[in-house]
């Protein structure tokens, strides 16, 4: 926890996200700004593809698109 923060409303979401963009090489110091709001916008049972979605829907996060491409 002391690594996502006080800040992450869902922290046990949030390590689930957190994993799955690490697999994929995303730091957290990347997604830091943003995981609040890839997990209000996945779904309960999401996938990186999800993931990977919202990141793509929002025009906010594209320095994170890098990562996909």
């Amino acid at each position: 926890n002391k690594y996502i923060g006080e800040e992450v409303a869902n922290i046990e979401e949030s390590k689930k996200v957190m994993s799955k963009l690490f697999e994929y090489g995303i730091p957290y110091f990347r997604v830091k700004d943003f995981i609040n709001e890839i997990v209000a916008n996945v779904p309960e049972n999401f996938s990186i593809y999800d993931i990977k979605r919202t990141i793509y829907n929002n025009e906010s996060m594209k320095e994170l698109k890098i990562y996909f491409e």
